[in-house]
């Protein structure tokens, strides 16, 4: 995403926020007409992250943030990076080739099982194809709706059925798909849910990023598949070499240091060396006053090849006197083998990643 130069320009009116109730500053205006502060309007949308959409405060019609426009250059804040459905894949969990999309043109569009499990069998045994094309495809560029037909007549079946239908439709900015259904044989219909919330019953995909070359710039979450409900509750974040921390933004109100008070928001880790060479990353945190009695945490992690994971690694308490408390170890959340006291963490994907930088961008114009 970019950030127009002239939205940077703004200075406001003497107009009333209905947000802060005081004199609008760097006023934005929405397609409704409303105005705002633009801090205001941004925090208020960025508790949506991270489609940074929600309701207008006064009207309550569906406003994002690619809609507002700087009052005084008439320009918007912000356009969306990827404007375009063709040219980007979009994928589950397990990633690329097991049942990602992919949209490569518009007479080229696919669903890929190059890397699906073995277990994954058409109904005569055989292994899907890598390449399954959609028929009967369409965009609408409004709607950002697609619609095409999965068919696998006359050959084998796929569980049982022979139709898949499906109509999916995509993010503002192309984070993920955020509704839709495939319907198969017209009668057994799957919705499609945004991937950033509490996962239901639905399908979830994210616009597919290629994996880092290193740590910076990333966070991890605790879970065997990314949760946005979970970061900041002891999430990792190694934003840069000179700032890794774990973050208790939304840690549960039980969780306090050993005088009452809750633990900082962003806690710093110290003494922290990275070995590119091993993906090993270790580090200190120190307590005054004592969290769990520990006045001092040792860690290490291993991370895996693509950086999607932490795959090993320690976890080392210490008491005040120094004497050693009970430890517990990082494993690797795609084993299916899991042991006890040992604790997970997978990478915050790229796509949303793109998109917690654009509202720090914007909030950080003229700031």
């Amino acid at each position: 995403m970019t950030v127009p130069e002239e939205a940077n320009t703004s200075t406001g009116d003497a107009a009333e926020c209905a947000i802060c109730l005081g004199a609008l500053e760097r006023a934005c205006r929405a397609p409704c007409q409303h105005s705002y502060c633009r801090s205001c309007i941004l925090r208020w949308l960025g508790s949506r992250a991270p489609e940074w959409s929600g309701a207008c405060p006064l009207c309550l019609r569906v406003l994002s943030v690619y809609q507002l426009v700087d009052v005084v250059s008439d320009a918007p804040l912000a356009v969306p990076q990827e404007r375009s459905l063709f040219g980007l894949v979009f994928v589950q969990t397990p990633g690329l080739g097991c049942a990602s999309y992919h949209f490569d043109a518009e007479n080229d569009c696919y669903v890929s099982y190059a890397s699906a499990p073995e277990t994954w069998k058409l109904d005569d045994g055989s292994m899907p194809p890598a390449k399954k094309p959609f028929t009967d495809a369409s965009w609408d560029p409004q709607t950002r709706t697609f619609r095409g037909v999965i068919d696998w007549a006359p050959g084998p079946k796929f569980d049982g059925q022979s139709r898949w239908e499906y109509e999916i439709v995509f993010a503002e900015d192309f984070f993920g798909i955020i509704g839709g259904s495939v319907t198969c044989d017209g009668t057994d219909r799957t919705e499609f849910e945004p991937p950033w919330g509490e996962r239901g019953t639905g399908l979830t995909y994210l616009r597919w990023t290629a994996p880092p070359s290193t740590i910076f710039g990333s966070v991890y979450v605790q879970g065997i598949e990314y949760q946005g409900i979970l970061e900041g509750i002891a999430s990792y974040h190694f934003d840069s070499e000179e700032d890794c921390y774990i973050s208790y933004a939304d840690a549960p109100g039980s969780w306090l240091l050993d005088d009452g008070n809750p633990p900082p928001v962003k806690k710093p880790f110290e003494q922290c060396r990275y070995h590119a060479e091993s993906r090993t990353f270790s580090a200190t945190v120190r307590w005054e006053p004592t969290f769990n009695r520990a006045a001092l945490w040792e860690y290490e992690f291993t991370f895996s090849e693509d950086f999607s994971r932490i795959t090993g690694g320690t976890f080392k308490p210490f008491g005040v006197d120094g004497s050693a408390m009970r430890a517990m170890v990082f494993g690797d959340p795609a084993s299916q083998i899991r042991r006890l006291m040992e604790m997970h963490y997978v990478r915050k994907p790229g796509a949303l990643m793109a998109a917690q930088d654009l509202l720090a961008l914007l909030s950080s114009i003229d700031d």
